[in-house]
């Protein structure tokens, strides 16, 4: 028997002929495609040449040289300001030194009569309590002296040296080489590597007899 209408497509079929029959999106008109770097460099406009006159050109010239010796300028009042510096640092070091000699010289009689006073007491009886006293003010004299950077200079049995020692006179003697200091009147100090006071001593002188042998 044949069919007198055709066949009707099913649900199925319908739904994916609509959807085969949409048209694809189409691109918005705002969307701009970016330009390639080549494209990019095409579109910057080409470098004008710039034609100087004469007086430009010795303008340009002068306004050059101007800032050449405004540089060396610079560079000059630099280099004086940092010999400033070190200028300034340096007298400021020799005023501290100079005022700190000062100190120390005005300190030094005190603890020459401190010590002469320690020898005397050897020549009195009962003085135990006084010797430990003045025992204590030297000690304690000669640690300030200490903390400040001074040191005493090394005297008795040393070999005379004329730029520690200063000789008040010579003794002949043959307990000693000649030259040798066997006394100290008056002891020296050090400060640092300069000398603040010579020692005053006594040095050894070979006997007159012993010259003439």
């Amino acid at each position: 028997m044949e069919k007198s209408e055709a066949e009707e497509p099913r649900p199925e079929q319908k739904k994916n002929r609509h959807k085969s029959l949409k048209k694809p999106p189409e691109e918005s008109g705002n969307s701009k495609v970016a330009p390639t770097a080549a494209e990019g460099a095409q579109a910057e406009p080409p470098l004008e040449k710039v034609e100087l006159s004469n007086e430009e050109i010795s303008e340009l010239r002068k306004k050059a040289s101007e800032y050449d010796e405004l540089l060396d300028q610079c560079k000059r009042i630099k280099a004086e300001y940092s010999n400033y510096q070190k200028r300034t640092e340096k007298e400021r070091d020799q005023w501290s030194k100079h005022a700190h000699k000062e100190i120390l010289l005005k300190i030094l009689p005190v603890i020459d009569d401190l010590q002469r006073t320690r020898k005397a007491c050897d020549l009195v009886q009962d003085t135990d309590s006084i010797r430990a006293g003045i025992e204590m003010l030297c000690a304690s004299a000669e640690k300030i002296l200490e903390g400040l950077g001074v040191k005493a200079i090394k005297s008795v049995g040393e070999k005379f040296d004329p730029t520690l020692h200063e000789a008040l006179l010579t003794q002949e003697t043959d307990e000693f080489p000649e030259g040798t200091v066997i006394s100290e009147v008056e002891p020296g100090y050090l400060t640092g590597d300069s000398v603040l006071r010579p020692s005053k001593v006594i040095v050894s002188a070979k006997p007159k007899d012993a010259q003439k042998v």
